[in-house]
């Protein structure tokens, strides 16, 4: 008896070893992703040829990270809730190197990768193991930020693959669609039922559609491209706020949309044509 109890003591406290060394491994992984995308971006400086490779292996990396702080810690439907926007962000932030000229410019995509990783991985944890420091409903505010955010850039880089490297229209167009879709679906309100999330979706392919349309047909310079796309993504996802309790009051609706309709026109207005 005093064997065995001794024996299922040293598993126990193996066990507990085991566990507490893998939570200190997944404290320190968005710290070392943080490192291993700088890596990557400084393999790409040095060696641009090499693109897209090291830029896959960033994105597969963090996609791998998501899933490891999740799995088992956070139910399989929520875990995608949480992960799939931030990983589509980061996907089309890093197709968005292959447009920059200089040093500096490679290096604020660089930073902004990092910055991306580091945020959403650490409030990742934060709900996984320690919900009482994770602010309520982080996670969906972050990938709500991050949808024109990544929009900018891919509409950028896809359209100068369509302008210099003659890339089929119909590319841009289920890629868009394809994005739109799951950035729509998967950023709705967490009191969303499954009909809201399917209508967001088909709503997420017309707009996919509408701002292809943009990529492919406007003569605008590559970096207006990408705000306008920005501005044609952020607008429905701040109208559908409006749906939900607390509703925003009427003279702030207003302003916002002043505000977005002056940045469309002016957009239009003082970009060069060409």
């Amino acid at each position: 008896m005093a064997t065995s109890a001794l024996l299922h003591r040293s598993s126990a406290a193996r066990a507990l070893s085991a566990r507490a060394i893998g939570i200190v491994v997944l404290r320190a992984l968005p710290l070392c992703t943080v490192f291993f995308v700088l890596a990557m971006c400084l393999w790409v400086s040095r060696a641009p040829l090499s693109y897209p490779w090291p830029l896959i292996a960033a994105s597969l990396w963090f996609g791998g990270a998501l899933l490891l702080i999740g799995w088992r810690r956070i139910p399989h439907w929520q875990l995608l809730e949480r992960a799939l926007p931030p990983f589509l962000s980061f996907v089309a932030v890093a197709a968005g190197i292959v447009l920059t000229e200089t040093t500096w410019e490679l290096w604020l995509v660089a930073c902004i990768l990092a910055a991306l990783s580091y945020l959403v991985l650490e409030l990742l944890f934060l709900s996984a193991y320690n919900p009482s420091r994770y602010p309520v409903n982080a996670l969906s505010h972050v990938n709500l930020a991050l949808v024109p955010i990544g929009g900018f850039f891919l509409a950028a880089s896809l359209n100068a693959l369509f302008v210099f490297l003659n890339v089929a229209p119909w590319v841009v167009f289920f890629t868009w669609m394809g994005f739109c879709a799951l950035w729509y679906a998967f950023t709705s309100h967490p009191s969303a039922d499954k009909q809201s999330r399917w209508r967001w979706v088909l709503f997420g392919l017309l707009v996919g559609v509408h701002v292809a349309l943009f990529n492919v047909t406007l003569p605008l310079a590559t970096v207006v491209q990408g705000a306008l796309c920005a501005l044609f993504l952020a607008v429905p996802l701040r109208i559908r706020r409006y749906g939900y309790q607390p509703v925003p009051a009427v003279r702030l609706a207003w302003g916002e949309a002043c505000v977005a309709c002056v940045l469309f026109v002016g957009l239009l207005s003082f970009a060069r044509w060409s």
